[in-house]
């Protein structure tokens, strides 16, 4: 049976796309070329609570510290944390006290704290329980809705909440009903979410979101962007679309919280 422990090896490594999985055990690397899965396995082991990428770099949340990942790991110094983004080349990481950090080449500087845990974080904007925050100026400035489960600040702002799925424009406007988990756009025309437990894809215009039909029944949990779109679910597959359809494998592990992914 394939697990974690498993090896596949592909001849050529220009184009990889890496794959970093966060998890209730730690970090899953899969090597993605193609539609295909390559080698993978859990190459840190400490549970993560969040976690999110940038071109050159992957970092987690855990109950312990924030951690950009590398050949050696290095803790930021923020603490425990429950989400945590990239605002350009800086590090914003919160906790579930609402407590927001900016974490750039100075060091660790305390933003205001929002009135409701911190869920999502993507560039300027943080989700919140109590609704999305801007961070302006060295503080936090209200922007509407509320219970966010997560955020994506490229292009138009994209919100998921208890309630739907948002945009921003003349304040947010809603895209669809239902229990909005995730979302995620590259800024050129991609856009998935996930909704009652449904992963749902845009139209080029972004005006209609259609269900996708998955091979396998479980519960997307996140979406990421490589060379081709990657889902990972709940119970821990990993799914790529392809040409004709989706490829999947079971990484081994459970209670998947995110993913992010790595060029090379």
């Amino acid at each position: 049976m394939d697990d974690i422990r498993e090896k596949r090896i592909f001849g050529g490594k220009e184009g990889r796309t890496r794959l970093f999985v966060g998890t209730e055990l730690g970090v899953v690397v899969a090597s993605l070329s193609g539609p295909r899965v390559g080698e993978f396995g859990l190459e840190y082991r400490t549970p993560v609570r969040d976690i999110a990428g940038a071109p050159g770099r992957i970092v987690v949340a855990t109950d312990e510290d924030v951690t950009l990942l590398g050949e050696s790991p290095v803790d930021l110094g923020v603490g425990p944390a429950s989400a945590v983004g990239f605002d350009g080349e800086d590090v914003i990481a919160g906790t579930e006290e609402g407590r927001v950090a900016r974490v750039s080449a100075d060091g660790v500087e305390e933003i205001c704290s929002a009135e409701g845990a911190v869920t999502a974080i993507d560039g300027a904007l943080v989700g919140t329980e109590d609704g999305v925050y801007r961070i302006v100026d060295g503080g936090l400035v209200a922007a509407g809705l509320d219970h966010v489960r997560d955020i994506d600040a490229t292009g138009t702002p994209l919100a998921a909440t208890a309630k739907g799925l948002y945009q921003l424009g003349n304040g947010w406007m809603a895209l669809r009903e239902g229990d909005a988990t995730a979302v995620t756009s590259d800024g050129g025309g991609q856009r998935h979410a996930v909704i009652d437990g449904t992963l749902y894809t845009a139209s080029p215009d972004g005006d209609r979101w259609a269900p996708v039909e998955l091979p396998i029944d479980e519960t997307p949990v996140d979406i990421a962007y490589g060379d081709r779109t990657s889902v990972v679910t709940a119970e821990g597959t990993l799914l790529l679309e392809a040409s004709d359809g989706w490829r999947h494998q079971h990484l081994g592990v459970g209670g998947v919280v995110g993913c992010a992914v790595a060029i090379e």
